[in-house]
């Protein structure tokens, strides 16, 4: 087996379940559900989404004959050998913690970190855990194809270091650790690499309404409980927004002033008596759940859910899971009656790919948001955030997701994404970069609303085309990016008359489009791509500001005439105002015209990269 095989593997299981950001976040679940035969959501449920990692990507338990069976998987999704080192150090990290979990199981609903919470859960379910014999066996995913020999030689001294650390922290004979590296020659049993589960329904509370059936699709409303929907992200993560269109909004706008501050408050005064509990379904929204399958117990006033998704729901969820954290930590959760509060549940069945995208898109339009954020999902999204990763650069496809994995794991994350720990590039702001590098009109620069919002408009500027090259568009948002401070800085300070209501801001596409051109016709874009298309640029830093001298020269340069030109056909006299106005950048006819001048309407940007 190669790599690539492998790859291909992991790739299609992470296009199945929707997991994580990156298809190397799937490495360790794809390889936990071959290997134990487990369904495609129980694998993710036991791996990290990759930033909550605990210190291990996946866990297995089993109890077996006179002995429980903990797996710990550290995968390695490179073909480096030298990573298998890196693995076997953060297992040895791993092996303290793993000791205090295993003396505060007792302590999982306080757990902050997700995977751990699970990890304690499941070993406080397993009976025999404080019983009988507990086998550790560590394993190291590797894409590495040097032989085992090879292998066991570089890995000899980490290895040592390891156990050393095994006997350090365990100290009981009840425990035994065992270590095995895989790679493509042995990561599958010959013969068995597509094995598949269903997957187990969750049950929740649900009483409501008579089923609506459309083809092979089902729809019901009604209501549910708080408590279980919070069960249920405590379980999944989020894995449980995979499908929406956007994560949870951090922030006054949202957490004091907005939606989230108001669930909270409400939750606050039911939780102290002021509300009845009846009272959340009165004042808020409810949430959309998709699922494959459905069964409703009407007797039992419950649904099962087969591998449930939120497409619009995430806020008042999140919302109350943290007052639910916040309130257990203090010791001042009423139980009673925080399981009685009930939310607006809907419920859309389907095994059709468009229509839970067509719901989720129209049940996001009633809130405001970006329409960039319905795109989030679309396959070639997908695909460009794991191409982004490939350079270490984060793109944020779904609204709010940087805020979120910063914030729920900074130290991961810039270990992930080192070439964007400041900013990441955006999908909206990408596509007013990708009509700046066409010959599209410049107007959709100023109008992303509707690049995303008609499809033929938006199949056009994310073609394959126009994102063949990935670091080319990296330099072009760097360009686009500084650009207003370089015109600022470009303009002359003895010209403060001529450029008195001239604002480098306003401009700022027509510059990035006519700058690329010239950067192209002058033989300059390898120099640019070596020096400014690794790094996703901020307004600030030393690399943004020798970038904005850079293209301050090339505006001003005598040799270019950008800014004269610019200055002669975009400044006009009003004979009635008796005043020098400017027109707008989005006028494409002064844009051609410009172009024409300066010689540059034969230059092609996208089809010059090489």
């Amino acid at each position: 087996m190669t790599p690539e095989t492998i790859k291909q593997r992991v790739r299609e299981f992470q296009k199945r379940t929707n997991f994580g950001r990156l298809d190397e976040d799937n490495f360790a679940p794809w390889w936990l559900q071959q290997h134990f035969r487990l369904s495609d959501e129980e694998a993710t449920m036991l791996s990290s989404d990759g930033l909550f990692d605990l210190g291990i990507n996946a866990f297995n338990i089993q109890e077996k004959q006179g002995e429980v069976v903990l797996t710990l998987v550290q995968a390695k999704y490179s073909e480096d050998t030298n990573q298998i080192n890196k693995a076997i150090n953060e297992l040895s990290k791993f092996l303290p913690r793993l000791v205090q979990v295993l003396e505060n199981i007792e302590a999982a609903a306080e757990e902050q970190d997700i995977l751990a919470k699970r990890l304690k859960q499941k070993i406080k379910s397993a009976a025999g855990f404080k019983k009988l014999s507990v086998e550790i066996n560590a394993y190291i995913l590797s894409l590495s194809d040097e032989s085992e020999e090879e292998i066991a030689t570089k890995a000899e001294k980490n290895k040592a270091e390891l156990f050393r650390t095994f006997e350090r922290e365990f100290t009981s004979a009840n425990f035994a650790l065992s270590l095995s590296v895989l790679n493509v020659n042995n990561l599958i049993e010959s013969g068995k690499i597509d094995s598949r589960r269903p997957a187990a329904p969750f049950q929740i509370h649900f009483d409501g309404s008579d089923e609506i059936v459309m083809n092979n699709s089902t729809f019901l409303s009604g209501f549910g409980k708080m408590a279980d929907l919070v069960n249920l992200y405590e379980m999944k993560g989020n894995q449980l927004f995979d499908k929406n269109v956007r994560l949870y909004l951090y922030g006054k706008k949202n957490e004091i002033k907005g939606p989230a501050g108001k669930i909270k408050e409400t939750l606050d005064l039911i939780n102290n008596r002021r509300f009845p509990p009846e009272k959340f379904g009165f004042l808020h929204n409810g949430v959309t759940i998709y699922s494959t399958k459905i069964n409703v117990k009407k007797k039992d006033k419950t649904v099962e859910l087969v591998n449930p998704s939120v497409l619009n729901g995430c806020q008042t969820i999140k919302s109350a899971y943290f007052f639910y954290q916040e309130a257990v930590s203090k010791n001042k959760l009423d139980e009673k009656i925080w399981n009685k509060i009930p939310v607006s549940i809907r419920i859309v069945a389907t095994d059709e790919k468009e229509l839970w995208r067509e719901v989720a898109e129209a049940n996001n339009r009633q809130n405001s948001m970006s329409a960039a954020a319905l795109r989030a999902n679309d396959e070639i999204q997908i695909t460009l955030e794991n191409r982004f990763k490939d350079l270490g650069i984060f793109y944020e496809r779904q609204e709010g997701a940087f805020e979120n994995l910063i914030r729920e794991g900074k130290e991961k994350f810039t270990e992930k994404y080192y070439n964007s720990t400041k900013e990441p590039i955006y999908i909206d702001s990408l596509a007013q970069v990708l009509v700046c590098c066409s010959e599209m009109p410049l107007a959709y620069a100023s109008r992303v609303s509707e690049i995303f919002e008609s499809k033929k408009l938006y199949d056009k500027v994310f073609s394959g085309k126009n994102l063949q090259h990935i670091q080319f568009l990296v330099l072009a948002h760097n360009l686009r990016r500084v650009m207003e401070y370089a015109v600022r800085n470009a303009v002359p300070g003895n010209a403060t008359k001529i450029y008195a209501d001239f604002k480098g801001s306003k401009y700022r596409d027509l510059f990035t489009h006519i700058v690329l051109k010239a950067i192209v016709k002058g033989g300059t874009l390898d120099q640019y791509l070596q020096n400014y298309s690794s790094t996703v640029l901020s307004g600030q830093g030393k690399v943004a500001s020798e970038l904005i001298d850079e293209l301050r020269e090339v505006i001003k340069s005598t040799d270019t005439m950008i800014l004269q030109k610019v200055t002669d056909v975009y400044r006009y006299y009003d004979d009635a105002a008796e005043k020098y106005y400017w027109s707008k950048q989005s006028n494409q006819e002064l844009c051609d015209k410009v172009i024409s001048k300066l010689k540059l309407s034969y230059v092609d940007v996208l089809g010059s990269v090489k």
